[in-house]
């Protein structure tokens, strides 16, 4: 059999990690044993570990322990299972781990926050070959991956996915914009000029998603006494069914769309200039705030990046350049 390969982009959130396809909570637990109780895991180096809904996690700097690690295996093997199924939607699974062995080498590319990219590239970088180039194995799910990491590309997020995408009209017709990206820990503008990220005016603010569904929580449980859970609050601003009463609801919206305007005035006290500039959002938070954003005044173009799952597709184009 010849060995092969693959690419995975791999945007570790501190909401959700994304590859091209797949999305996992970023937040796991770990046991000494495999839970049977739960059918989604990872056993690496002799530990099992399996996702939870909590989005409890909030790192600027994910080299710090082995969490940013962790949870690139869940992308890895989903990546590639993903991209299997779909090239072999009838292969059993003892067919598919036949196709897994074949894949030797790995390309992955990650992302960092536009503000701390130069702080943070070089050892998270370093931190996945440290682990990783000499080869590495793990199970997922019943299926066992052995690998060796080639390349690890670092790239700067938001702007990787806005700045070569053709399906954006503003990288066409500008030649200054900003991108802001919303998303779990973070919220992040990087000025644009002639193609070019300007490095020294890149603003990165810790008021994600996950600071938003805090905050509503607490004064939700505040004013009615209720508590809710992170899943709860997002289905409601998605649009998604719930059983939660309409008067929550409303308020739910409305607590939302002040922190999406308390966080315009953040950036615009940090120097940004939006009455000037077009703005492209990118980020499952920007999408969760879009009705805010649409309207707020500061704003006079906006456009969105529609696929949550763009930085980590434009990470796995770039990975092995």
């Amino acid at each position: 059999m010849s060995k092969l390969r693959f690419k995975v982009g791999i945007d570790v959130g501190n909401y959700d990690t994304k590859t091209q396809h797949t999305s996992t909570p970023s937040s796991y637990k770990s046991y000494e044993k495999r839970n049977l109780m739960l059918d989604e895991y990872v056993c690496y180096k002799g530990m099992y570990y399996s996702p939870t809904n909590e989005r409890n996690n909030q790192q600027v700097d994910k080299t710090k322990d082995n969490y940013c690690l962790i949870i690139s295996l869940f992308a890895v093997a989903k990546e590639i299972l993903f991209q299997l199924r779909q090239k072999y939607p009838h292969a059993t699974d003892v067919e598919l781990q036949g196709y897994i062995e074949q894949i030797e080498e790995l390309s992955i590319g990650v992302g960092l926050p536009a503000g701390y990219f130069s702080q943070l590239a070089e050892s998270t970088r370093n931190l996945y070959l440290k682990e990783w180039e000499n080869g590495f194995e793990f199970e997922y799910c019943g299926f066992t991956f052995k690998h060796k990491l080639v390349t690890c590309a670092v790239l700067p997020q938001d702007f990787t996915a806005v700045a070569w995408n053709d399906n954006i009209s503003t990288i066409k017709d500008f030649s200054k914009y900003i991108i802001v990206g919303i998303g779990g820990g973070t919220a992040d503008a990087i000025p644009v000029e002639n193609g070019t990220p300007q490095v020294n005016d890149c603003i990165s603010i810790t008021k994600g998603t996950t600071v938003m569904f805090s905050e509503i929580i607490k004064t939700i449980q505040h004013e009615t006494a209720k508590t809710m859970e992170y899943s709860v609050v997002e289905a409601v601003l998605l649009g998604k069914p719930t059983i939660v009463d309409d008067a929550r609801k409303a308020r739910i919206k409305k607590l939302a769309e002040e922190f999406a305007d308390k966080l315009v005035d953040d950036f615009i006290h940090n120097g940004l200039h939006f009455s000037d500039n077009p703005v492209v959002f990118i980020g499952g938070g920007a999408l969760l705030m879009r009705k805010a954003l649409e309207k707020n005044p500061n704003f006079v173009k906006v456009e969105f990046v529609e696929d949550v799952n763009a930085n980590a597709k434009y990470f796995a184009v770039f990975c092995s350049q």
